[in-house]
Order: C-alpha cells, then structure tokens, then sequence
C-alpha cells in the first residue's frame, strides 16, 4: 500500500498552492459547501494515475457530466484551473501541477510519483 506523506496542489480546479503536510493512513477533510473537498480528492486520484487517460476522463464524468450533457472531453477542461478573464470564444488552455512525497509500506522505495504536470490545451 503506498503511502503519501506531504502534497501541495499548486494548480488543480480552484485550488492554489494548498500544501497538505504530516498525512496518514486515514485523512479527515472538513469544511464548508464549495470549499474544496472534492477537488483535494480528485486531485488525489489524478495524481495518484498521472499516466491513466481514462482516471482523467472518470474523475471529470464523476463531477461534471454525470447529470450533464457535457461531451467527456468538454468536462476535462474543468479539471484545470479556470482564469475568470477569458473570453468564451477563445481557445481555452490550462495547466494543473500537484507534488509529493511519500512512502510504500510493501516496498523500501520512495512513492513512484513526485510532480504531475498536465496541459490541457484547445486548438482547431
């Protein structure tokens, strides 16, 4: 079972540089409606399967098309930072980066993954 010790989102959804320090093998996540919980998660699991177009593509579905008629592709887009001063007709380019550190309780290694950097990017 891996184990993750510390992350920080620096871009994911509308977090920014949230570091989360000292975690363990249970985490409680508290807060008011719209505070972030649920990015913290997917975040998690984005990172967790950085390489899995389809763990990219489920946590999308699971928030933005499930009750939506959102295309799968269409939903990817929120899963990166969204900038309030773009205009709807342009070309929507984002960039999430989360980092970590942590340990494996089966193996003597470190946790496989230390940054995921994906760039999502429309073009025509």
């Amino acid at each position: 079972m891996r184990n993750i010790d510390n992350l920080t989102i620096h871009r994911f959804r509308g977090l920014r540089d949230l570091t989360l320090e000292e975690l363990g093998q249970i985490n409680l996540l508290v807060g008011v409606n719209n505070s972030g919980k649920t990015s913290v998660l997917e975040a998690i699991s984005t990172y967790c399967n950085p390489l899995d177009p389809l763990e990219w593509i489920n946590t999308a579905w699971r928030r933005e098309i499930k009750f939506s008629r959102k295309s799968k592709l269409e939903s990817l887009k929120w899963l990166f930072p969204q900038n309030s001063e773009n205009n709807p007709d342009d070309f929507y380019q984002g960039e999430t980066f989360v980092s970590g550190s942590g340990n494996s309780f089966a193996y003597a290694n470190s946790f496989g993954v230390v940054e995921s950097k994906a760039i999502y990017e429309e073009f025509e």
